[in-house]
């Protein structure tokens, strides 16, 4: 009985880290199918203060990640969930009202349509337009 709960834990652990790996795939998938820059929405902890908003990590994965959301060097907020830094990460340049770095443009543009549905009057950006006309309706 202790075997099988230990190795019930032990599976329940490896899903939750393999449900990280997987949203962090998706979410970073966007900026490499945009042919952008993925520095510019993550970062590990280690690395120089960027002047826009971004996330940054541990670069040890675990069921306990905390992603921070940080801009100019300060620490605005923190998560457990990527998908929600994502969508910080989003407003936090509606708050500061910091314009999309034009080297990230298109992946912030389409998280900004998809994760948070924001519909503006403002020209959709090209690669915006091209990888919504590819996902299913």
């Amino acid at each position: 009985m202790i075997d099988t709960c230990i190795y019930l834990n032990y599976v329940s652990h490896l899903l939750l880290v393999f449900s990280v790996l997987l949203s962090m795939l998706a979410l970073m998938m966007i900026p490499l199918h945009m042919k952008e820059s993925l520095d510019l929405l993550m970062v590990e902890n280690t690395a120089e203060p960027k002047s826009t908003p971004v996330i940054q990590f541990m670069s040890k994965l675990s069921e306990d990640q905390i992603f921070v959301i940080m801009a100019e060097g300060v620490e605005v907020c923190a998560t457990k969930s990527l998908p929600r830094a994502f969508f910080l990460l989003l407003i936090s340049y509606f708050v500061f009202n910091i314009k999309f770095p034009s080297k990230i443009e298109g992946s912030l543009t389409f998280l900004q349509k998809v994760l948070i549905n924001h519909q503006d009057s403002i020209k959709q950006h090209p690669k915006v337009l091209t990888l919504l006309s590819k996902l299913p309706q």
